[in-house]
């Protein structure tokens, strides 16, 4: 009867033994289960890829790391500010510090030769921002300013030399460094302005008109110029003109001014 007693006892031990493993085995799976679900890659990810998020993306298919971006298209592309303690260099070794350099002693805020933008800045701590917000700086990285479709931007950064070529126009230099299109119509294209007074221009006759109680109308002939940045030319005559007499038929002053038959536009 003591060895049924201790046989019972014994079974019912490890009985409870295999409940509790059977427990926590099942407890365990569940959680691995659901720390798999939270942790596998989304949707056209794979494992061997880190997933982009708007802070950092490593994409592996195309070989390229975004900083600020989930989809980075270059190499290496960061959307904001970056801030170098050190100098920054190409695979042939050229490095931002000795592009173009103006030594500290030689003054500060160092400027570009004609032609040129500044691109970076460095402080006096040799520490390179692309930001204009620096007042004050001794060292300058000297360029052209380069737009998505891969050509020159022209002045005030408006439009590129690609779309004023493909506009019908001329890329044409103001005399100091700075790029204008020359159209060779009176006005420039929808979208475009023109830059200062650029521009070419024919003379043009104007004659005013008769009218009974305007008898002895005038005329002139404006002056003309070549390409330059220079106003159309202007004379005085005098006439009958409805609207420009101030809605009277009567003699007025009136003035005739030079036709464009080029302009410089951005």
């Amino acid at each position: 009867m003591k060895k049924r007693k201790i046989f019972i006892l014994i079974f019912f031990i490890i009985a409870g033994l295999g409940v509790g493993i059977f427990q926590y085995v099942k407890t365990f799976r569940a959680e691995i289960v659901a720390a798999y679900q939270a942790s596998k890659p989304a949707a056209g990810h794979s494992w061997t890829e880190m997933q982009c998020t708007s802070d950092l993306c490593i994409d592996t298919t195309n070989h390229r790391v975004g900083i600020g971006t989930d989809s980075p298209s270059k190499p290496l592309e960061v959307t904001g500010d970056a801030l170098f303690s050190g100098d920054v260099c190409n695979g042939s070794g050229k490095c931002l510090d000795s592009i173009y350099e103006t030594n500290v002693t030689q003054g500060t805020n160092p400027t570009c030769p004609a032609g040129q933008t500044i691109i970076m800045k460095a402080d006096g701590a040799g520490k390179w921002y692309t930001s204009a917000a620096l007042t004050t700086w001794y060292q300058v990285v000297c360029g052209t300013l380069m737009s998505s479709d891969g050509t020159a931007l022209l002045v005030n950064s408006n439009h590129t030399t690609k779309q004023c070529t493909d506009a019908g126009g001329t890329v044409i230099d103001d005399g100091s460094g700075n790029n204008m299109c020359r159209f060779n119509v009176g006005t420039c294209p929808s979208l475009w302005s023109q830059y200062g007074n650029w521009s070419t221009t024919a003379q043009t006759s104007c004659m005013g008109g008769w009218h009974p109680s305007c008898t002895s109308p005038t005329g002139c002939n404006t002056p003309s110029h070549s390409w330059a940045n220079e106003g159309p030319g202007t004379c005085g005559y005098s006439g009958s003109d409805y609207v420009a007499c101030g809605y009277s038929y009567v003699c007025c002053a009136l003035t005739c001014t030079a036709s464009n038959t080029q302009i410089g536009c951005y």
